[in-house]
């Protein structure tokens, strides 16, 4: 079906496969820079899921044709996800989406809690040559927002995967070096992170320099 036509960055995602942390499925790529499963962040289950199993779309294209139909590629992303999913784990039963920026995200459907679809969307607030900034508020009163960034170009490939805003130090406390000194350095970081804070009603204080 749809890995017929998958690009080569996404079948790569999947050809790594899904792997077991806990009681939570998450995809192998992701796995080692998964944040622990805090509740003071993720309150619920599907909320952890959805945010580590996300991926944009369009960072992972690495062909001509995928990046000229990121929207046929999330498509067949997800179908083809969905299948492995199935697969992998037939006793359980998931909920994949694709969101308007183009991310896909999977979690496991459980009766007690919320589907991500029928929740809000991930909003990008900095996208430079190296990085990308987004804030999520899926469940607002109910679930504590997230901001996240993401490696882009060259760097991606070194660095997959999501690192997560930690609002008590205001810092991304597990960047690796070198990926942190470019992000604190980009004159765009802390306005992304400010129209991040917007979103979420919050004021932002302006740091005398980024915290480490």
């Amino acid at each position: 079906m749809g890995a017929a036509r998958l690009d080569p960055g996404l079948r790569a995602i999947l050809d790594e496969g899904l792997v077991l942390a806990g009681d939570h499925v998450l995809l192998a790529r992701h796995e080692a820079l998964a944040p622990p499963w805090r509740r003071a962040t993720f309150a619920d289950a599907t909320y952890y899921e959805g945010s580590i199993n996300h991926i944009h779309v369009p960072l992972e294209l690495v062909s001509w044709r995928g990046r000229r139909d990121p929207a046929g590629q999330a498509t067949a992303y997800a179908e083809t996800l969905a299948e492995a999913l199935v697969g992998r784990y037939p006793e359980r039963r998931f909920h994949v989406s694709v969101d308007a920026e183009r991310a896909v995200r999977f979690h496991e459907q459980r009766d007690h809690e919320p589907s991500w679809e029928s929740l809000g969307e991930s909003e990008l607030t900095l996208v430079s040559e190296s990085f990308l900034i987004a804030v999520e508020s899926p469940l607002p009163g109910v679930w504590k927002p997230n901001i996240h960034l993401h490696a882009r170009g060259e760097l991606h490939g070194a660095f997959p995967g999501a690192f997560y805003w930690d609002f008590d130090t205001r810092s991304f406390p597990e960047l690796p070096p070198r990926l942190r000194d470019l992000v604190y350095a980009a004159p765009g970081s802390e306005g992304g992170l400010s129209d991040a804070y917007a979103l979420l009603g919050e004021e932002w204080t302006a740091w005398p320099r980024y915290r480490l």
